[in-house]
């Protein structure tokens, strides 16, 4: 499957056409991750977005750092 073809299978990205598509791909960097890496820690800003084409990931939650996060943005 080709990029173009792969951005317009993710439902956030099907309807982007043309030149809009070809832009957003040129941008597109393909990274691979082996088991257990750390893509980024809770916290921090992340620098990318990332869109999993295959495979599998976990999102590991510290809650109190959400509870503190939350509380000093007005989210509670």
């Amino acid at each position: 499957m080709n990029k173009i073809n792969f951005l317009q299978s993710v439902p956030a990205f099907s309807k982007l056409m043309g030149r809009t598509i070809s832009t957003l791909i040129y941008h597109f960097v393909t990274k691979q991750f082996f088991k257990d890496a750390v893509v980024y820690k809770e916290g921090e800003d992340p620098k990318m977005v990332y869109i999993i084409k295959n495979g599998e990931f976990k999102v590991i939650i510290d809650f109190a750092f959400f509870f503190i996060f939350s509380i000093s943005f007005g989210f509670l």
